[in-house]
């Protein structure tokens, strides 16, 4: 036998793959259901930020359980809201809710920022289109159900630069008190526009207020020119850390150390002790769990320069070590096959073929450099502990060759398949609905903390853990920004041929658990989370909580543990008390 023959053999061997391999196909539709929607910037941007400019989100707008989807429009365009119709539709309602404005929109991003249920909207914006452009153009839309008020100055988050500019922002709970703060990014050098803003809840008109926490977290970010935030745990202490990827090897992975001694957040900076110095130009991100090992990894797309060994970059968790107590990374862009999409933008995460493990895409493209078509990387399974990827956009009708900016997932039709909608410079916004033939099997999970006032709405931060044929899938649900915008906040796990799941659970980011048992495969499924003391379950505090938690108390059921501890004592009785005082997080 040759070596040849012995290293294949070998690599078979380890290879960790799909049993159920299929060919995804999608086909555009954006026009075909109502998204015809072009982003044209207006004149007046700021240095090159017209040609950075063009996010959309998605987010369930009118609460129906549908995802629609926002798209900025730059100003020669209004921007957009279209609306799911249940039916494989959108029609646009920008108008009707309000918000169908000419300015010269960056970023967008979605959440319930007030927690009243309703998905709210965080717009970076350069002003209005036909004035010059400003600092002080930030726009925050509050939703009353069908229609959104503009609330930025009333909330201290309508100017957070000196000079007009901006890219990306994320919202997730950086100081663990059950709301959604705020990070902000900022392109230009020296500019001090990469900012944190803590949101401490909301005024009496229900206009949730934030306060500038960045000078207390003891970063420098002088030289950042940050491109995409992330909220997320990379190190499992139930501390949100931040993720950064920007330009010129900036990048920054900044972990939580808890509130100093003002209540605000400090962070400890081992961008270069995690092994994050290979990105040269780091754009648009992407996190998740390629390779199945249950722990987070970190793509990047960045400018490809051959000639400067320039590439997009796969950071690969190799684990926490005990030294720093942050994750270590290897960079295997490369060796996975996802080195380059020319100059890289919008990258996600997602399971398109449902066979198990995440695949990923990414787009990309800029008026100096040739065009380079999207990609929609199948993942292969992984080798020698790298995932292994294949472009296949162009046979699974992924094509695209022009200015792609934002690309996020959604389940539109609500079909059990992961679509992908696009924003792209001066040309039409995509939409390619995923057809792939529906031979494997998947499961979906929406996370409800509304009831519980400890935890971030949405079921941001928490982790699902699902096990089915030997496989643990880990996801966990940070919102998922991308560049310019955000997916559907949605958990959606392939099973592949997998007829059961074996065992399934939801950690809430307070390190409490829903044991889910074995879920029902083909189906979303929506999982509450509720305050131990609210032991009746309808998202109050009263005497019916009072009476359960005595009986319970009396009987010896383990429903009045409310401290976690497997045992019935007074102790549980500080957190009932605390409840029903109306202090239920202290």
């Amino acid at each position: 036998m040759t070596n040849f023959v012995r290293l294949s053999a070998l690599v078979a061997c380890l290879a960790v793959s799909s049993t159920s391999a299929q060919q995804p196909a999608f086909t555009e539709c954006a026009a075909d259901i109502g998204c015809a929607h072009t982003f044209a910037p207006a004149p007046g941007y700021p240095g090159t930020h017209d040609q950075m400019a063009g996010g959309l989100s998605v987010g369930d707008f009118d609460a129906d359980g549908w995802p629609d989807i926002f798209a900025l429009g730059g100003g020669t365009q209004p921007d957009r809201l279209f609306i799911n119709n249940q039916d494989g539709t959108f029609t646009d309602h920008a108008a009707d809710w309000g918000v169908a404005d000419l300015h010269r929109g960056m970023s967008a991003i979605a959440g319930d920022v007030n927690r009243d249920g309703r998905t709210d909207l965080y717009i970076v914006s350069l002003g209005p289109a036909g004035s010059p452009a400003t600092n002080a153009g930030n726009r925050l839309l509050i939703n009353h159900g069908s229609s959104f008020e503009e609330a930025a100055q009333a909330a201290g988050v309508r100017s957070f630069s000196p000079t007009p500019d901006g890219t990306s922002s994320v919202l997730g709970d950086i100081d663990n008190d059950g709301d959604l703060d705020l990070f902000i990014c900022s392109w230009f050098q020296n500019n001090t526009g990469n900012r944190l803003l803590i949101n401490t809840g909301n005024d009496a008109a229900g206009v949730p207020q934030f306060t500038d926490a960045t000078d207390a977290m003891g970063v420098d970010f002088s030289e950042l020119r940050g491109y995409t935030p992330r909220m997320v745990d990379v190190t499992g202490d139930r501390l949100t850390d931040l993720l950064i990827t920007a330009d010129f090897g900036t990048s920054r992975l900044l972990i939580n150390e808890g509130p100093g001694p003002d209540s605000l957040p400090r962070f400890r900076d081992e961008t270069l002790s995690a092994g994050i110095t290979f990105d040269q130009n780091g754009m648009g991100a992407a996190i998740g769990d390629p390779d199945n090992d249950g722990d987070l990894d970190w793509f990047m797309t960045n400018i490809f320069f051959e000639f400067a060994n320039a590439t997009n970059t796969l950071y690969l968790n190799q684990g926490i070590d005990p030294g720093t107590g942050a994750p270590v990374f290897t960079e295997e862009a490369t060796p996975a096959g996802v080195f380059t999409n020319g100059w890289g933008w919008g990258t996600v995460f997602g399971d398109f073929d449902n066979d198990g493990d995440e695949d990923l895409a990414a787009t990309g493209g800029w008026f100096q450099y040739p065009g380079v078509p999207a990609r929609l990387w199948k993942n292969t399974g992984t080798v020698l502990g790298v995932p292994r990827f294949t472009d296949i956009a162009p046979s699974a009708g992924v094509q695209f060759q022009g200015l792609g900016r934002t690309l996020v997932t959604l389940d539109f039709d609500r079909d059990g398949d992961l679509d992908l909608a696009m924003s792209a410079k001066d040309s039409p916004m995509r939409v390619w609905r995923n057809e792939t033939a529906a031979t494997n099997h998947w499961v979906q999970f929406e996370l409800d903390s509304s009831a519980h006032p400890c935890l971030p709405p949405e079921g941001r931060h928490a982790v699902v853990e699902v096990e089915a044929g030997g496989v643990t899938h880990m996801r966990s649900l940070d919102g998922g920004p991308t560049y310019l915008g955000n997916p559907e906040l949605l958990v959606h796990i392939g099973l592949g041929s997998n007829a059961s799941i074996d065992t399934a659970r939801v950690v809430w980011p307070d390190g409490s658990v829903t044991d889910l048992g074995s879920p029902a495969i083909d189906t979303r499924h929506t999982v509450a989370a509720y305050h131990p003391a609210d032991i009746v379950r309808n998202g109050v505090f009263d005497l019916a909580d009072l009476q359960a938690f005595v009986s319970a108390f009396l009987a010896g059921d383990l429903v009045a543990d409310l401290t976690g501890d497997s045992v019935l004592d007074l102790a549980d009785l500080v957190p009932f008390v605390h409840a029903l005082t109306g202090s239920p997080c202290g």
